[in-house]
C-alpha cells in the first residue's frame, strides 16, 4: 500500500470493497483511508483521491492506457 501522509478516499464498487475491507480494512483505518461505495464502478476498478492527487485506476482509464500505448508501438514498428 503506497504510504500517504493525508487522508485518501478510496472508491471502489461494493463487492470489492467488501473484499478489501476483509482483507486489509484495519490497515487502511490506521493509515487514515476511506472507503467509498461506487455501485457505478467497474468491478476491478478504482479510484484513489486525496486533496492534491487522484489516481484513477478505473477498468476503462486501464484499458484506454493499454489500447493508446499500443498504438503508439504499432506506429513505431510501422516506421522501422
Amino acid at each position: 500500500m503506497p504510504s500517504i501522509q493525508q487522508p485518501a478516499q478510496l472508491s471502489l464498487h461494493p463487492d470489492d470493497a467488501t473484499i478489501i475491507r476483509n482483507n486489509m480494512g484495519e490497515d487502511l483505518d490506521k493509515a487514515g483511508w476511506r472507503i467509498m461505495l461506487d455501485p457505478h464502478m467497474q468491478r476491478g476498478g478504482c479510484k484513489l483521491e486525496t486533496a492534491h492527487n487522484l489516481i484513477d485506476a478505473t477498468v476503462d482509464t486501464r484499458w484506454q492506457l493499454l489500447t493508446d500505448a499500443l498504438r503508439r508501438n504499432t506506429s513505431t514498428m510501422d516506421q522501422v
